[in-house]
């Protein structure tokens, strides 16, 4: 560290002790880290801090994460405010609002000490999506991507079917080309995991031979047994 000799001088400026502080925490040794916390407390003495903007401890004081934490008790408060949460306000634009700041950061609290509120709230989420329409319906389905385990058959069937009906954004024209094929492959990657394999071929066989899948969408079908599948080649031979 004798490099570090200038900056260590009784007269360095602040800016010198800053850089000192950057070098000496970049050694990897636990002396010079301790000198490094040291210099730092001392440009601290006269400044003030400031509160951040994080928010997840205000509303779960304990880890949700931790399996051997405790039900805090401010996680009653915000329970209540969740289960509040006005569902169509969460993702509607390209920014984040409150409402998905707060959708986001108290889900892991509320989830771990009272499930049932989270889910019925995702689950509310989820049938607001379903009859969005344009970019809002586009931004929704984008969302449900990360919750696709709390969807239920009923809502792939409803996906599909709005699907396949050519509803809601396949003929918006708020809805650029690209973001109308997301709609329509979303629906598809949302609803598979819940299909039955049967179901699955026939979604694809009823959609236009020109018509593209996301790669995505492979990897959730499922298998046919044997029976299904001679089924599906005989059909496919009386249909050619």
């Amino acid at each position: 560290m004798l490099a570090c000799g200038t900056f260590e001088a009784p007269d360095a400026s602040r800016t010198g002790k800053s850089a000192l502080v950057r070098m000496l925490q970049a050694t990897g040794d636990p002396q010079d880290a301790e000198r490094a916390d040291r210099i730092v407390a001392e440009l601290s003495v006269d400044t003030h801090g400031f509160e951040g903007w994080r928010l997840v401890e205000k509303y779960c004081a304990s880890d949700p994460c931790d399996p051997h934490s405790q039900q805090p008790e401010n996680i009653t408060v915000t329970a209540k405010n969740y289960a509040e949460i006005d569902v169509s306000r969460i993702r509607v634009c390209n920014g984040s609002s409150a409402e998905d700041h707060f959708f986001d950061m108290a889900c892991p609290g509320v989830a771990r000490f009272l499930p049932e509120v989270a889910v019925n709230k995702h689950r509310e989420f989820v049938a607001d999506v379903l009859h969005r329409e344009g970019f809002k319906l586009h931004q929704g389905l984008l969302e449900l991507r990360r919750h696709n385990a709390l969807m239920t058959r009923n809502h792939a069937l409803e996906l599909v079917n709005n699907n396949a009906s050519g509803t809601a954004a396949h003929k918006d024209d708020t809805l650029q080309e690209d973001q109308r094929l997301i709609v329509s492959q979303y629906r598809r990657l949302l609803a598979f995991p819940h299909l039955t394999a049967p179901e699955q071929l026939e979604f694809f066989l009823s959609q236009p031979k020109e018509d593209a899948f996301l790669a995505e969408v492979m990897d959730v079908v499922k298998p046919l047994n044997e029976v299904e599948f001679e089924t599906a080649l005989r059909r496919a031979n009386e249909d050619e």
